[in-house]
Formats: C-alpha cells, structure tokens, sequence
C-alpha cells in the first residue's frame, strides 16, 4: 500500500515528466525526492487534508545543498494540504522573477 507521500512523489514526477528518486532521495547519490532535467523538488504533504501546513526553512536549506549536489539548476519545495494531486511549489525570488519574465516575454510575443 502507498503512502500519501509516495503517491504524491508519484503525481508530480508524472505530471512534469520527471523521475521519482528511490528510496525518496534517502541514498548518498541521489538526493530529493523528484528530478526533473533542470530541477531538484522535494515534497511534502500532510497525511490528512489540512488548512495549513508549517514549512521549515531547513527543508529548503537542505534543498539548495542537495540541488548543488545534484548538479541541478532550480528546485523547488512542493507542497501539498492532503491531496496528492494538489500541489504548490515553492521557488526563491530570483527564480520567480525568472518565471515572471519569461511569461511576460510569451505574452508580448502574441501581441
């Protein structure tokens, strides 16, 4: 039987057409929990369906130092209240200034 956590890890290694790492990133080689070309993600869900979730800073700490490991551009904390489908990922500011721009470039491209 899945955990909540595996079936998120699952979901998103699916859903953006990456690899869920074994053993949940547990090895001394492969770190995360889903690697996709250019991203290293971490995920975290409650085992319930919640209101809120407390995020640490050190999960993202450790995320930086596992993605330089990795030799990963980007991560990314994904998470989730309780449905493993549901998720919403957690980027610094640099990066989500990246994702502004490269939006606001595509829509002046329809213009």
């Amino acid at each position: 039987m899945k955990t909540k956590s595996q079936e998120q890890e699952q979901f998103i290694a699916k859903f953006l057409e990456g690899r869920k790492q074994s053993r949940s990133g547990a090895t001394p080689f492969q770190k995360g929990d889903i690697k996709t070309n250019n991203f290293l993600i971490e995920a975290k869900i409650k085992n319930k369906l919640s209101k809120s979730i407390s995020i640490q800073k050190s999960w993202i700490d450790t995320l930086n130092k596992d993605r330089f490991a990795m030799n990963k551009e980007y991560s990314a904390l994904a998470i989730s209240f309780g449905d493993p489908s549901e998720n919403y990922f957690i980027v610094n500011q640099d990066l989500f200034l990246e994702i502004m721009e490269v939006i606001d470039f595509i829509e002046k491209q329809g213009e």
